[in-house]
């Protein structure tokens, strides 16, 4: 359902790099990468208060990554099938609460496609932390808080040194870095897109709530406009308002018409900024735009590497009994 182009293919070649053969996700598994980061087998080689540099097995590390993007996926469709719901009941439900599941689908989303293409953005505890200079036997550890890991270079064939940076909070960082990887796709190969591809990520990395909020974490600012400010978004509306037509039109839409959904979202913001409802409607377009990212770049992921596909069996399950989905909706809900 997303243009199949020059930044996919790129997008693509990056993830597959980054699951060697033997990366499993054990099916029901839910150990993190910070777990990891603190159990698994690291040569801890530099601790500051900012940074750490260590080397480990790229399969250990492939495999935190799989556990982390198929429980992610997991919670993807549980959104999807929240959002469902709101679109098709027909009684009185909150806009406002409507509006973060809508973030929640979409920062799951944001946050699979980060792993699979091998940058995680993680939250790490004090105790994680600590564990890199008992390994090390020196050094300072960092303040609990988020981190990008990053592979920097291969050591052999079974090695690679990676860095991990403190950066923003969580959902601020997931934002940015994802953002910020297909704005400078977008601008490199531009040249080499076809329209629709070219509308596609132009539209995900738009700068057209810069105005309003900061920079690429305006997602992360509408859900706290919407949740946190008193008396914003919760008002006992009982009049259903355009907000809950977008899942639908999503659902509905053929393959073709998923730039033009994305784009329609971004003109409007463009044609009436300052309109909050139409900051919703984009949010919830990019959502819905990078849930079937991941879900592209997984089904690859599928055909070329040796997954538990006991996973996405279990999707599949979840899937035919979700009360919303119609012949019409399975195109968005559709399991591999």
């Amino acid at each position: 359902m997303i243009p199949r182009g020059t930044i996919y293919s790129e997008l693509r070649s990056q993830m597959v790099r980054n699951f060697p053969e033997g990366s499993k996700a054990p099916y029901g598994d839910f150990t993190s990468v910070g777990e990891w980061l603190s159990t698994g087998s690291l040569v801890v080689k530099t601790s500051t208060k900012c940074k750490v540099t260590f080397e480990a097995p790229v399969v250990e590390f492939g495999s935190r990554l799989l556990t982390e993007i198929e429980n992610l996926l997991n919670h993807c469709f549980e959104h999807l099938q929240e959002l469902g719901c709101t679109a098709e009941d027909k009684r009185v439900r909150s806009e406002a609460w409507n509006t973060v599941t809508a973030y929640y689908f979409a920062f799951f989303s944001a946050s699979a496609v980060l792993r699979l293409l091998g940058r995680p953005v993680v939250f790490l505890h004090r105790n994680q932390l600590q564990a890199f200079t008992k390994i090390l036997g020196s050094g300072i550890a960092p303040s609990q808080g988020a981190f990008e890991i990053v592979l920097v270079s291969s050591i052999s064939a079974t090695h690679a040194e990676f860095s991990l940076h403190q950066t923003n909070k969580v959902h601020e960082a997931t934002w940015q870095r994802l953002f910020g990887i297909f704005d400078d796709l977008h601008r490199k190969l531009s040249a080499k897109l076809d329209a629709k591809e070219l509308l596609f990520y132009a539209a995900l990395s738009t700068k057209v709530l810069f105005s309003e909020y900061v920079n690429f974490q305006w997602p992360s600012s509408v859900r706290n406009r919407a949740n946190y400010r008193p008396g914003y978004a919760y008002k006992l509306q009982t009049a259903r308002s355009p907000h809950f037509k977008i899942f639908s039109e999503w659902a509905q839409a053929e393959s073709q018409e998923t730039s033009n959904l994305l784009d329609a979202a971004l003109r409007a913001c463009s044609s009436d900024v300052a309109n909050f409802g139409n900051h919703v409607q984009l949010m919830t377009a990019v959502g819905t735009s990078l849930f079937l990212l991941a879900r592209e770049l997984y089904s690859d992921l599928l055909t070329r590497k040796r997954l538990d596909k006991r996973w996405e069996n279990h999707r599949r399950s979840y899937v035919n009994k979700m009360c919303f989905v119609r012949d019409d909706h399975k195109r968005l809900a559709r399991t591999f």
